[in-house]
């Protein structure tokens, strides 16, 4: 994707959290600076879902949905997640879902996937996860 979430060394000391900004890959400079990571995040993905390389991405290459899916992300061979789906981006290796967590990094800017690794999950799949136990962290 052409713009990406970055942390900013440069950032003022004690404008913390707003440590974070936009870089443009293609330009290699930053679009956008002092803001927190998921913000970053969410700006990056939007920009990169309308501009690809020098310009727009074309209507039929960029889908935003309304309302976000709930699909299984395979993360390795031995490990899925749950995410939710936002938006699709066609790229020359095919289509890339930009997802964010809801159990390892339910905080933190989603990031994005390419459809291989990706399932939609059924209602009773998603009804399934919902009354599933909160995943407890090791210090708890």
């Amino acid at each position: 994707m052409r713009y990406a979430q970055r942390w900013d060394p440069d950032a003022p000391k004690g404008s913390a959290p707003f440590h974070y900004g936009v870089w443009d890959e293609d330009r290699r400079e930053w679009v956008a600076r002092g803001l927190t990571g998921p913000d970053a995040g969410i700006h990056a993905a939007v920009l990169s879902l309308r501009y690809e390389g020098p310009g727009e991405r074309p209507d039929q290459a960029a889908r935003w949905r309304d309302v976000p899916v709930h699909v299984e992300l395979t993360v390795s061979p031995s490990m899925t997640e749950v995410a939710l789906l936002h938006m699709w981006a066609r790229e020359d290796d095919g289509w890339h879902g930009y997802i964010t967590y809801l159990e390892r990094h339910p905080l933190e800017p989603g990031r994005w996937a390419h459809s291989s690794k990706m399932r939609r999950l059924s209602e009773d799949e998603v009804q399934a996860f919902s009354k599933r136990p909160a995943v407890q962290s090791w210090g708890s």
